[in-house]
């Protein structure tokens, strides 16, 4: 009897499920799947000279394209059953259009690629960016929900990165993306200690620094909880600054700062004091339980030079380049030219995007792509900080945005990597929807 009603009420269930509801739940899953990189590799453009594979002239399709386009695909058809009852929107005009000019720009810069192939892929990777907005901006998805999707992803990230750096190796998620890294792995991200080799916290993601991006983005929208009188929220913000530390990124750990300072003056919050001493106490506690003090002088006291020396390479093969090709080279491009632009031999691992996103858009899609892109920042910031004036997520929202463009200046994958693109684009329709749910 009991089998019975179980299946009746599994049966009534399924009839209320309706495409609209579908479409949501599964962009759900897209959000919480972001991370996990479950790819198949589609096309790879050799790099000159070296002849090998590089993950920045190559195009994957993941697991999370396939969710999101039945995302895209349910909301179809709600539409023409007319389950979704709401106007169609495009968000903010000025935004839309800027962002229609920005594919735009990427698509003329095809013409100058020396791959074109893989320049236009990569433009319909731009075109699926667009989507992701547009699918945010309409009210098909629930502001609060798509954060604690989102929170709850990266405080699982968290959790496998603090693992991964105590094992100091990979904990077995193969299958979700997780890199294989131990300190001997040629090519992983590692700090040289006393003789030592310590590998930096990954996540499921292809390296530390894009792991950084996502926590920094998380611990503001867990900051909104916090003031919210989340009690939860202490705990998770924790989890994430412990992990944030173990990736041992010095742009992520700066980009909370500078953001950090923007929010204190723009806006007056008032948290409990009790709990913020709490959180200090307990990371702290971690600090020296883990004996992280002097891998923690080490590296964000700059000791290490090798970093910055090589991102001032980079910068100036970019300005050569950009002076060479002010239309662009082409999306993806800019590592293939790389030769062209210096008198040194690049061993493989140097064919890597300029660590600057500004400077690699205005390389690869052209000035105007650029001129384009930084006006797009400025109108999010401009209505952000309209909007925050009246509800107090805008605030948490700019200072995510401006931890990005901060991380912008030191790092390239928000533009030349897929979790990254995700990231930057995640926020911008995350305040897409913002400004339409003031609008209402």
């Amino acid at each position: 009897m009991k089998k019975k009603q179980i299946l009746k009420k599994a049966l009534k269930s399924l009839k209320n499920i309706t495409f609209l509801k579908a479409s949501a739940f599964t962009f759900y899953a897209f959000v919480f799947l972001i991370p996990f990189q479950i790819d198949a590799l589609v096309y790879a453009s050799p790099v000159f000279e070296s002849g090998g594979f590089n993950p920045y002239t190559s195009v994957f399709y993941y697991l999370t394209d396939i969710v999101f386009l039945l995302s895209l695909i349910f909301w179809g058809i709600a539409l023409v059953k007319g389950e979704y009852k709401k106007n169609f929107t495009y968000g903010k005009w000025m935004i839309f259009i800027l962002l229609i000019l920005f594919v735009v720009a990427g698509e003329v810069s095809v013409l100058f690629a020396d791959d074109r192939f893989l320049s236009l892929m990569l433009v319909i990777r731009l075109v699926e960016m667009i989507l992701l907005y547009l699918y945010m901006v309409n009210d098909v998805v629930k502001f609060d929900v798509i954060i604690n999707v989102f929170i709850a992803s990266v405080s699982f990230q968290a959790v496998i990165a603090i693992i991964q750096y105590i094992n100091q190796g990979p904990i077995g998620f193969h299958a979700l993306g997780e890199p294989l890294i131990t300190p001997n792995t040629p090519g992983i991200a590692k700090m040289d200690i006393d003789g030592s080799k310590i590998i930096r916290a990954y996540g499921t993601f292809s390296h530390p620094n894009i792991l950084a991006g996502y926590l920094v983005t998380g611990l503001f929208l867990t900051l909104r909880r916090i003031i919210q009188k989340e009690h939860i929220a202490y705990a998770i913000m924790a989890l994430l600054i412990v992990a944030l530390v173990l990736t041992f990124s010095r742009s992520a750990i700066l980009a909370l700062v500078v953001a950090g300072l923007v929010l204190i003056s723009i806006r007056d919050i008032k948290m409990s004091f009790k709990y913020i001493l709490l959180v200090i106490s307990l990371f702290i506690l971690f600090v020296v339980i883990f004996n992280l003090e002097q891998t923690i002088f080490s590296k964000f006291l700059f000791t290490d030079s090798a970093s910055f020396t090589e991102r001032v390479f980079y910068f100036s093969i970019a300005k050569k380049m950009i002076y060479a090709h002010p239309f662009g080279v082409g999306l993806g491009n800019f590592t293939l030219l790389m030769p062209n632009f210096t008198s040194l031999k690049l061993a493989p691992w140097d064919f890597q995007p300029v660590h600057n996103i500004y400077m690699l858009i205005a390389n690869e899609i052209g000035f105007a792509g650029f001129v384009v892109f930084v006006l797009l920042l400025a109108s999010f910031f401009v209505y952000l900080f309209i909007g925050q004036k009246k509800s107090i997520a805008g605030i948490f929202l700019m200072a995510s945005l401006v931890a990005l463009a901060v991380i912008g200046l030191f790092d390239h994958y928000l533009f030349s990597l897929y979790q990254g693109q995700i990231l930057l684009f995640f926020i911008f329709g995350l305040s897409g929807k913002y400004f339409m749910t003031k609008s209402h």
